[in-house]
């Protein structure tokens, strides 16, 4: 699932449907659109807040470190 052929499918299950699964299958190929949604996925949707974080820290970018960021100072305490 994470290869770039399988992105437009990803990307659309991110929005509509995101999971555990799509969120770490969509790191491997994530480019900025894909940071945003994760990023408001993980300060909206406590259930998937850590799946969300983990992908951000594991792409590394400096836009997904500073996504990361972002989405921990805004989650509840």
């Amino acid at each position: 699932m994470g290869r770039t052929e399988a992105r437009p499918s990803l990307l659309r299950l991110l929005r509509e449907v995101p999971s555990a699964a799509v969120i770490d299958s969509i790191s491997a190929v994530a480019d900025e659109e894909c940071l945003v949604i994760l990023g408001r996925i993980a300060r909206t949707r406590p259930d998937l807040a850590d799946a969300a974080l983990a992908a951000l820290d594991s792409i590394g970018s400096s836009r997904a470190v500073k996504i990361a960021a972002a989405s921990r100072r805004l989650l509840p305490s």
